[in-house]
Formats: C-alpha cells, sequence, structure tokens
C-alpha cells in the first residue's frame, strides 16, 4: 500500500525519517546525474532532471558510484522543482527514470508523483474551472452586449423611425405650403396678365387713335404739298410760256434799236449788248442781264437738269441777293427732298451741320464768292412739324417713284454712260473747282444799269470748260442738276444756298448749314456701266454694274442723299446695306450716353497695326440702346455717331484748303485697308462712316464743303489703293464743329479724318 504524499515538504520530511541517522550529516552535493552531469546544488540537479526528462538519455557507465547523486540530492531537487519538475517526472518514460532517478529513490519518485500529481491536476481542474468560468462569464458578456446591442439598435431603429416620420411630416407641410404659395403665385400672375393685358388693350386703342390721327395729318399735309407742288408747277410752266413769249419780241426790239443807234455795217457784236440810249421811258431803268456767249451755254444734260431744278424750285431770292437796282434772274433749285428730321425738338443735338454763322477770324481768299448767310426766322413748332411732313412726303415720293423702275437697262428714259479714268480723280488730286465755286477759269455775267456796263462777279462755273457748255465731264458726273443752283436761292423746302462749288452745294436750313452732295461718286471706278433714271421729283435710281457682274443699286433724294443701297453679286446673291426709306423714330439724345471728350493726347489705334484696327473698328457699341438708327440719324446726331467704334487717322492730315492727299500719306491708310476689306468679307453688309474735319479758320459754309471733300478724299484712297468695296462707304463732312485742339488758329492737327465702322448702328446692318 503506497503512502499518499499531499505535498512536497510531506515527502521532504518523510525522506528525512527514513533517512539514517548516520547519513544525515553527508552532504549530497556535488554529485553526478545518471546521464553523466555534474551538479552542486538542488537547483541545479532539478534543472538537470528537468531537461533528462523530457529526451532520450543515456545511463555513464563510467560514473563513480560514489559520487552518483544520492537519494538525499534527489529529495532536495524535487524539493526545488515543485511543480515543474512533478510535471516533468509524470510525462517522463520509464528509461529515462531509470537513468536519472538515483537508486533508493525510486519508490520516492512514485509517491513524489503521485504527491505531485494530485496537486497539478488540482490545479489543472483549476484552471480548467477558471477557464470554463472564463469563458461562461465572457459568454454572459457577450450575450449582454449583444442584448444591449440589439436594445441600442432597437432605440436607434425607433428614434430613426420617428425622425423620418417627423421629416415626412415636415416635408408634407412644407409641400402643402408651397403648393399653396404656387397658386396664389399662379393667381397674382393671372390677375397681373389680365391687368396688362387690360392696360395694353387700352394702350393699342390710344395708339391706333394716335396713328389714325396722325395719318389723318399726314394725308392732309401730303395733300397740301401736292397742292402746292400742283401750284408751283402750274406757276414754273406759265413763267417759261411768258418767257418764251416775251424772248422774240425783246430780241427784235433789241435788233431794231441796235439798228437804229448803229451803223447798218457795225460789227456782229452790237447785237449781244444794247444801251440805255435806246430806251428813254421811267422803264428803262429796270436791268436786264446780257446771254452768255453762245460757247458757255450748258450742256443739253445740265440744261434737262437745270429745267428740273426750275420745275421743282420755290420763292426766288430775296431781293438783297443782289445789288441794289439790278435785277438777276434767279436759276431755281431742286426739291431738295431732304428726309424727316429725326431729332425731337425737347433735346440738343450736335448735327452734322454747323450753325449758320459766318462771322470767323480769317476767311480763305476764295470765300468772296461766298453769300454771306443771312439768319432766317426761327420757325415755330407748327412750322417745324410742317417743313417735317414736306420732307417725309418728299421721301415717300421717292420711294414710290424709285419703285415703278427696275430694269434700267431697258427704260428710255434712263441715262448711261461708261466711268473712264478721265471722269475719276484720284485721292492725291484736288478738285477742279474751289469749295465757293471759284476756279481758274472765270466767266462773268454782264447787266445793263442805264447806258453802263457793269460786273457783278464772279459766277460758279468749273474749269476746263467744254464746247458743249459750262459744265466739265467730272462735275456733270458727279452732280448733275446741283450745279445749277444759284447762291442766294431759296429752294422749294426752305433751304437757302449759302455755297456752291459745283459738286457740292451748302444750304442753311432750320438755322443750320448742311452740305449736300451726290453720295453715288464713291462708285464711280473706270470700266463701270452707269444706268440713272432721274423722276420727277428730282431723286434717281442708278444702277453701276461692274466688269466682275456684280450691280450696286442706289436709290438718292433729289439733293444727292443716298436713301437706299444694295449689292446684287454675280451669282444672284443680294446684300442690303442703307435703308432710309422706312420711317424711323426719333432720338431723344438725352437718354444717349456724353460723347467723350476728344483732346489731341487721346490714344489711338496705329494705323500699322491691322489686327489691332480690325479689332477696334469691331468692338462693341459703347452703350446698348435698344434700337437701331436711320444713316440719317448717325450722320446728323453726334451722340447717335459716338456709340460706334472710331479709328482716328492721326498720319492723315491736310493742307490748309486742300482735300488732297499724298501718296505718302495714303500708304499709311494701307494696314487700315486690310482690316476693312477683312470686316467686309466677315459682314458684306458691314457700313464705314469716313468723316472729314477742317480747323477753325474761314468760314464756317466754306469750311463745311472743304472738310466733306476731305472725307471722300480718303474714302477714295481706301477704294482706289487698297480695293476696299466703295459701296460700304459712306462719307460726311463736320466742318470746324469738333475741333480736336480747342483754337481759333490754323491747327493742323484739326485738320483731319477719321474712320467710324456704323454696322451695329444702322436699321439695315
Amino acid at each position: 500500500m503506497r503512502l499518499s504524499l499531499k505535498s512536497t515538504t510531506s515527502l521532504v520530511l518523510s525522506l528525512s525519517l527514513a533517512t539514517p541517522v548516520f547519513a544525515q550529516d553527508a552532504q549530497p552535493f556535488p554529485c553526478v546525474t545518471g546521464d553523466g552531469q555534474t551538479v552542486d546544488t538542488a537547483a541545479a540537479f532539478s534543472s538537470a532532471l528537468i531537461a533528462g526528462l523530457g529526451t532520450e538519455v543515456t545511463a555513464d557507465a563510467a560514473a563513480d558510484p560514489a559520487t552518483v547523486c544520492s537519494a538525499d540530492a534527489y529529495a532536495q531537487a524535487v524539493a526545488e522543482g515543485g511543480d515543474q519538475l512533478a510535471a516533468a517526472l509524470a510525462t517522463a518514460s520509464a528509461d529515462a527514470k531509470a537513468v536519472l532517478i538515483p537508486e533508493g529513490a525510486a519508490a520516492s519518485a512514485d509517491a513524489t508523483v503521485d504527491t505531485t500529481a494530485a496537486p497539478a491536476a488540482d490545479a489543472a481542474a483549476a484552471d480548467q474551472a477558471a477557464a470554463d468560468q472564463a469563458a461562461a462569464d465572457q459568454a454572459a458578456a457577450d450575450q449582454a452586449a449583444a442584448d444591449q446591442a440589439a436594445a441600442d439598435q432597437a432605440a436607434a431603429d425607433q428614434a430613426a423611425a420617428d425622425q423620418a416620420a417627423a421629416d415626412q411630416a415636415a416635408a408634407d407641410q412644407a409641400a402643402a405650403d408651397q403648393a399653396a404659395a404656387d397658386q396664389a403665385a399662379v393667381d397674382q400672375a393671372a390677375a397681373d396678365q389680365a391687368a396688362a393685358d387690360q392696360a395694353a388693350a387700352d394702350q393699342a386703342a390710344a395708339d391706333q387713335a394716335a396713328a389714325d390721327q396722325a395719318a389723318a395729318d399726314q394725308a392732309a399735309a401730303d395733300q397740301a404739298a401736292a397742292d402746292q407742288a400742283a401750284a408751283d408747277q402750274a406757276a414754273a410752266d406759265q413763267a417759261v410760256t411768258d418767257q418764251t413769249a416775251t424772248e422774240p419780241a425783246a430780241d427784235a426790239t433789241a435788233s431794231t434799236e441796235a439798228t437804229t443807234s448803229a451803223d447798218a455795217t457795225a460789227a456782229p457784236e452790237a447785237d449781244a449788248t444794247t444801251t440805255a440810249d435806246a430806251t428813254a421811258a421811267p422803264e428803262a431803268d429796270a436791268t436786264t442781264t446780257a446771254d452768255a456767249p453762245a460757247a458757255d451755254t450748258a450742256t443739253d444734260d445740265a440744261a434737262a437738269a437745270a429745267a428740273a431744278i426750275a420745275a421743282q424750285s420755290g420763292d426766288a431770292a430775296p431781293a438783297d441777293a443782289a445789288p441794289a437796282g439790278d435785277v438777276t434772274t434767279t436759276e431755281a433749285a431742286p426739291a431738295d427732298a431732304a428726309p424727316t428730321s429725326n431729332i425731337e425738338t425737347d433735346t440738343t443735338a450736335e448735327t452734322s451741320t454747323p450753325p449758320a454763322d459766318t462771322t470767323t477770324e480769317a476767311a480763305p481768299a476764295t470765300a468772296d464768292a461766298t453769300a454771306t448767310t443771312d439768319a432766317q426766322p426761327q420757325l415755330t413748332a407748327e412750322e417745324q412739324a410742317a417743313r417735317d411732313a414736306e420732307r417725309q412726303a418728299a421721301r415717300a415720293a421717292s420711294a414710290a417713284a424709285t419703285a415703278t423702275t427696275e430694269d434700267l437697262a431697258n427704260d428710255p428714259e434712263a441715262v448711261t454712260e461708261e466711268v473712264t479714268q478721265d471722269d475719276v480723280r484720284s485721292a492725291d488730286q484736288d478738285f477742279d473747282t474751289a469749295v465757293t465755286g471759284d476756279t481758274t477759269t472765270t466767266t462773268t455775267t454782264t447787266t445793263t444799269t442805264g447806258d453802263a456796263s457793269a460786273t457783278t462777279g464772279d459766277a460758279p462755273v468749273t474749269a476746263d470748260n467744254n464746247d458743249k457748255g459750262g459744265l466739265s465731264t467730272f462735275e456733270k458726273a458727279l452732280v448733275l442738276g446741283l450745279g445749277a443752283v444759284a447762291v442766294g436761292a431759296i429752294l422749294k423746302n426752305g433751304d437757302k444756298v449759302v455755297s456752291n462749288s459745283g459738286d457740292r452745294v451748302v444750304v442753311q436750313r432750320d438755322g443750320e448749314l448742311r452740305v449736300l452732295k451726290n453720295d453715288d461718286v464713291l462708285l464711280r471706278q473706270p470700266g463701270a456701266q452707269l444706268a440713272t433714271r432721274t423722276f420727277d421729283d428730282g431723286s434717281t435710281l442708278t444702277t453701276v454694274t461692274r466688269d466682275d457682274g456684280s450691280v450696286v443699286t442706289t436709290i438718292r433724294a433729289a439733293d444727292g442723299t443716298v436713301l437706299r443701297r444694295s449689292l446684287t453679286r454675280a451669282d444672284g446673291t443680294e446684300v442690303a446695306l442703307i435703308d432710309d426709306l422706312d420711317n424711323t423714330t426719333p432720338v431723344v439724345v438725352s437718354s444717349l450716353p456724353p460723347v467723350p471728350q476728344e483732346t489731341v493726347s487721346t490714344s489711338s489705334v496705329a494705323l500699322t497695326d491691322q489686327a489691332a484696327l480690325q479689332a477696334a473698328l469691331t468692338a462693341s457699341l459703347r452703350a446698348d440702346t435698344g434700337r437701331t438708327y436711320s444713316l440719317e440719324q448717325v450722320r446728323d446726331i453726334r451722340e447717335v455717331r459716338a456709340l460706334a467704334p472710331q479709328v482716328e487717322l492721326a498720319a492723315i492730315t491736310f493742307e490748309t484748303g486742300s482735300a488732297a492727299i499724298q501718296q505718302s500719306q495714303a500708304d499709311e491708310l494701307a494696314s487700315l485697308g486690310g482690316a476693312i476689306r477683312q470686316i467686309v468679307a466677315n459682314n458684306p453688309s458691314a457700313v464705314f462712316l469716313v468723316e472729314g474735319h477742317t480747323d477753325a479758320v474761314g468760314d464756317a459754309g466754306y469750311n463745311l464743303a472743304l472738310s466733306d471733300r476731305r472725307a471722300e478724299t480718303v474714302a477714295l484712297a481706301l477704294s482706289q489703293y487698297f480695293q476696299v468695296p466703295p459701296e460700304n462707304l459712306v462719307t460726311q463732312g463736320y466742318g470746324e464743329q469738333f475741333l480736336k485742339v480747342n483754337t481759333q488758329s490754323g491747327e493742323r492737327a484739326n485738320r483731319r479724318a477719321a474712320v467710324r465702322n456704323i454696322s451695329q448702328l444702322l436699321s439695315n446692318s
């Protein structure tokens, strides 16, 4: 029966009791283990046992039995090794135990195993129990956590559901509120629309009533104008009849008197001049004007133009237009059917014509032939309205007249010609006549006052007179009809002629000066085929056919102003350029932005930079006014004109009194010409306004005509030298109105020109 020991201490005590007393004093260490290891302490022996019991060991046969570790040493090692050695003993093989455990200690070893195995088992059981408990605790904790998580999730789900329900309720309420607001807005909009519709209907009714009244007024004005025109025509016809009837008698009387007062063999020229000796009666005080020599008579077409002008003219010039006592035959003028004034009377606008004040510091020598402009009475509102109605009626008449003829090539009343190089002025050439009409060849008219012959002054004639008459080929081509207007004449529309250079007539209209000229001059290029039909009201329809088959068609008013222009290409494509025949809305100048101050220091685009010039000329308008304008409004109203982009031609200035530019200056326009050609290629309906200016020296009317000539010269240079299409150019002079350098002296910087792209302003572009 084995003794079961419960602890290491019990094992040690049992071994001590079993050991004889005489052996207790022997020291167990150092000693040699069964596998030959020498150990000095119980701890070392214990470690050797733990290490060896887990391996396959071999007994050391050479070991001295006296030095082999004893049972006592083993007991101490067991005590020292504790649970670790006990575990090693429990799992060791029998062979290992036989080698390592000393003899006599075997029973003790088994006991040790028995006594140590139980605590190890207990410990293992305890560990297992602890592990089981920990597992149970962990499971309980996990369950608790899971339960808590489930509870939390349930709470969160409930909260989310509650929030969703609240959100849905809020959304439903918001939707209901929005629906109510939308309905209210719809109801309000419907109410507003109904009110607007009613207001529009009321306004339409008012506008219709006003339009009906205006139409009635216009019809009355048109009828009055027609009646007046008929009366004027009848008077003119009667005057022609009377003149025709009296001329033979006068010629006979003059011939008889000449024969009576001279020898029968007197020179033939005695028939051309009569003296006061033949008339002793008081009525002899009347002055008659001698006929010009036959070589100086007008050509057939000029005479026809003069006749048409006579039929259209109104009252003759005032008596003070000629020297006292002289009776001057007043040549009639065309019915200058100027377009209706488009400036409202309650605004102030700078127009293309300066005030009719001819007081200047120093007038040029040629100004002697210019009549002094008499101040015209200020028109009343009613008179101005009547004048505007007459001009509008004239414009409508021009539109109606020109609409009746479409094919001028087959029109028997059309005048055709081919333009030659001799008919065209170059940009580096000045005009044949001075601005006032003076030329190197002067024709005088002789009047008879009593018995003395006197010269009344230089007549506005041209140089290069030919055998057929007093108009040069150049002048006939430019201004057929205008050249017959006498200075001082009062035209039917109320304009007073201030000066006439043959190519331009300056008139005083409504207290301002205006220059009239043929806007088709630029189209006259060598090789072009022209066909022109002149109508009863003085308006014209002209076609210019070019070598490439393209045709430019222009309708001009009686004063030469272009009313409509279009280009028909060789392929039949039509490009509309200008259309001033339709009525346009008056301009409220006060609503337009102010005109920028123009000074000599104003920066300008270099004329050598084509890209910069093109960018400058295609820039946007200075302000968007939400409307378009007629060409007349652009020309006449500075505030309208200033909306468009402009290029100042700083490199182009003019000599005093000259409108020509030299070739070196013309070369400066090359890049500008290229820029304009590119713009026209991109937009064939583009229109450019070339503006001319003068300095402040000289008569205002003189300067106005001179500046207009300068504008024409720049346009000619662009067309002749740089192939800019002339139909895309219009010109306008502004005289001394807009000085760049504010001085009354002859400042060269003021004798300048500028180009402006007005395409965005025009109604037709």
